[in-house]
């Protein structure tokens, strides 16, 4: 209840699963995951949430290039 949906973002070396909140002002919940189990982690959270095809933001993209 507490998440509205849920994207697989495959850009960088290493996929991650990002949980979208209901609340405005709430931080997205990233989750690493092994590229071999990105489907049944999928298809899991599927289950419970929708899936919303989105791409790597702004700020991750920028991060990724200083390396943080």
């Amino acid at each position: 209840s507490e998440f509205k949906s849920f994207s697989i973002i495959e850009d960088s070396a290493m996929p991650y699963i990002q949980l979208m909140p209901q609340r405005r002002f709430m931080v997205p919940i990233t989750i690493f995951v092994d590229p071999e189990h990105t489907n049944e982690i999928a298809e899991l959270i599927g289950q419970f949430l929708p899936y919303d095809q989105k791409k790597r933001d702004a700020v991750d993209k920028l991060s990724s290039r200083l390396r943080f």
